[in-house]
């Protein structure tokens, strides 16, 4: 819903610039751009103009993907009735240097946007679950993640991003679990010492 992806969008701020500790019970966020660029594309996608505006900087500019200058328009023309720096410099500026085929596609990409129905916030917090180490063999294995240990097909709340959660562990293999969401289709592979 919009408040989602209202607050994976300015989770994506945070990750763009950083954030330094703030107070002793605070904690610093170090600048991430690519965990950034991919909370501002699901931010996007799901409608945030915010985020639509962003992603056609990302996009025009080739930072971080390839440059694609039309579907930097269809961004910028997503976000531009929200957004009056979209619609008066952004859009216009950029519509001068285009050709006319990449407006038209840009356009017809604009056209064709649907904004996604899923949850992005709950679903970007997968990436947040860490397996620290698995203990045991077999059908006897326990997944220490995010401090909880579970067992293939327990579950238990974890808090992620300010959110608790219901995360469920489907799998567990010799250094790797499988873990999903309750509420989200989405699952994930965790590795020990990362995903």
């Amino acid at each position: 819903d919009k408040g989602n992806a209202d607050a994976l969008c300015a989770v994506a701020d945070l990750y763009a610039t950083g954030k330094p500790k703030m107070s002793a019970q605070g904690a610093a966020i170090a600048a991430d751009p690519d965990r950034a660029l991919r909370c501002y594309a699901l931010a996007a996608n799901a409608g945030q103009h915010d985020a639509q505006l962003k992603m056609g900087l990302f996009c025009r500019e080739g930072k971080g993907m390839p440059k694609d200058e039309a579907e930097a328009y269809k961004w910028f023309k997503l976000a531009a009735p929200k957004s009056v720096t979209c619609r008066s410099l952004y859009l216009p500026d950029l519509a001068r240097t285009l050709p006319r085929d990449k407006i038209d596609e840009g356009e017809r990409r604009a056209a064709a946007f649907k904004p996604s129905a899923a949850n992005p916030l709950r679903d970007t917090m997968l990436s947040r679950l860490r397996l620290q180490a698995i203990t045991g063999s077999g059908n006897s294995r326990v997944a220490l993640i995010n401090g909880r240990a579970l067992k293939a097909g327990d579950e238990a709340p974890i808090v992620l991003m300010g959110e608790q959660v219901l995360v469920k562990c489907i799998s567990i293999g010799d250094q790797s679990a499988t873990v999903g969401l309750a509420g989200s289709a989405a699952t994930q592979e965790l590795r020990i010492g990362g995903n």
